[in-house]
């Protein structure tokens, strides 16, 4: 594992011996700093180069923690701080090995270079650590020689095949006081009567009371044909796309939503923050998007996914509330074809499945305690093509698919990164993340949370981030589940 370690320290960056040097005397006066101001326990040996690197992210962790502002969207690994991890990656702990740890961990400190970044932007100025402007350097020195030291031991890297694993999104507690076994029958007849009324909305599609609009960030004209890089031999590797790709992607597989418009909450907008909370500005019309990924079989599976937010879901029924965002997700095959759409609301509500002809639903005994998937029953969608999808007014209800018209038009949705939401400046410019640490948008609850708190869910219905979605309330299942795929449908050429 030696030669793999020098690899991963290398690849953070040519520093020579003196360059490290200046680094851990700037470490050691940094850490110095802290102590006189927090009174942080730390080694002052300033020759302990892991220690005070530890002692270092442990400090960081700790003012993050104390300022409130900790970034959900990638867990923290216990016993080791310069790593995150997430579903897709805590899947791979049980087959890595030793030649393909080093990259393993490198996608885990990436994870956590992207969130601590974030982190400290969302420190206030009066803090030691926004005044160290070479911190983020340091932080990535001190990460490479801690991953280095890790390969050469493997009962760390024992440790980290059993603490990388996401805790799923559900309480024990809440279950046990609140009956579960009793209370998930009365759920699920509330369930089932759900997806009949949404199958004959589908099949039936009531008469519309209000006119629609469209939107898209999707641009008018498209290239003649776009695919995949290809993986080569190795069916197991993880698609790396440069920015063109990336961008010609979610531009290609861009839905237009045709939203039906009862009043300014049907208008998809841009996030702000504004006099101490999250609004929606309808003058700034914006689509957000992330890249994802799932596993099917041997094979990782890129995932495109778009979010547009409104003001709220208007009304006085218990679902009503302040924000409402909608995602829609497109999981691409190997060469780069849609094998599976699919949507929810950001709260993880109505998990809706539009499987392409490459999948079928497996034939399976579903467990009693477990929630039924919502495929309505129409046609597959149309192959290699943009989607329309129809949204209803006010509850945002996805109301049917259809294939974009070459002559169609829409109005323009700015595509924005998924990660501003994670730190958005103020009036004052002073930055903040939409999220609390425990996933939630703060001020979105609804007061179905207080009938379905038997189920587990902490505050079922409030918006929250990417990696804390539930999407059923009987039994367990996430949107980020990295065997989602393979557990439900299977390929339609398999015999």
């Amino acid at each position: 594992m030696k030669n793999n370690s020098k690899t991963v320290v290398e690849t953070g960056g040519n520093c020579n011996t003196s360059h490290h040097r200046q680094m851990r005397w700037r470490l050691f006066a940094l850490l110095l700093l802290l102590t006189g101001c927090s009174q942080i326990p730390i080694d002052t040996d300033p020759g302990n180069k892991l220690a005070s690197c530890k002692q270092l992210f442990r400090a960081i962790d700790r003012t993050i923690e104390k300022a409130a502002v900790v970034d959900p969207v990638s867990y923290r690994i216990p016993g080791f701080p310069y790593l995150r991890s997430n579903r897709f990656n805590a899947s791979f702990a049980e087959n890595i090995d030793a030649r393909t740890m080093p990259g393993w961990i490198a996608r885990l400190a990436r994870l956590d270079e992207t969130a601590r970044l974030i982190e400290l932007a969302n420190l206030k100025p009066a803090n030691p650590f926004t005044e160290a402007k070479d911190l983020p350097q340091q932080l990535s020195v001190c990460r490479q020689q801690l991953i280095a030291a890790d390969l050469d031991n493997d009962a760390r890297l024992q440790q980290l095949r059993r603490a990388v694993a996401v805790p799923d999104e559900y309480s024990l507690w809440q279950r046990i006081f609140g009956i579960y076994p009793i209370s998930a029958l009365f759920v699920s007849m509330g369930i089932k009567q759900l997806h009949h009324q949404q199958q004959q909305a589908f099949s039936h599609p009531p008469a519309k009371r209000h006119r629609s609009q469209r939107w898209s960030s999707r641009q008018q004209r498209q290239p003649t044909s776009l695919r995949m890089p290809p993986a080569g031999n190795n069916k197991r590797a993880i698609a790396t796309l440069d920015a063109t790709t990336k961008a010609a992607l979610f531009n290609r597989y861009a839905p237009v939503w045709e939203i039906e418009q009862e009043d300014d909450n049907d208008i998809p907008g841009r996030l702000i923050w504004q006099q101490g909370k999250t609004v929606v500005d309808r003058r700034q019309p914006a689509s957000y998007q992330w890249l994802s990924y799932t596993r099917f079989q041997q094979q990782s599976l890129l995932q495109l996914n778009y979010l547009i937010w409104f003001s709220a879901r208007p009304g006085d029924d218990i679902y009503a509330g302040h924000l409402d965002g909608l995602i829609w997700r497109v999981t691409l095959g190997p060469d780069g074809s849609p094998w599976l759409y699919d949507s929810i609301h950001s709260c993880g509500c109505y998990h809706t499945l539009f499987p392409s002809r490459a999948l079928r639903p497996r034939q399976q005994q579903r467990p009693v305690f477990s929630e039924a998937l919502f495929l309505p029953l129409i046609d597959s969608p149309p192959d290699e093509q943009a989607l329309r999808i129809q949204v209803s007014a006010g509850k945002h209800f996805i109301r049917g698919i259809a294939a974009v018209a070459k002559t169609e038009r829409w109005l323009a949705l700015t595509p924005r990164d998924y990660n501003e939401l994670r730190s958005l400046p103020d009036e004052t410019g002073q930055r903040h993340g939409i999220f609390a640490a425990d996933g939630l948008i703060s001020g979105t609850e609804r007061r179905e949370r207080f009938l379905l708190w038997p189920m587990g869910i902490r505050s079922a219905g409030a918006m929250r981030s990417i990696g804390h979605q539930a999407t059923a309330f009987i039994g367990k299942r996430h949107f980020d589940d990295a065997r989602f795929i393979e557990t439900y449908f299977e390929r339609t050429d398999q015999r």
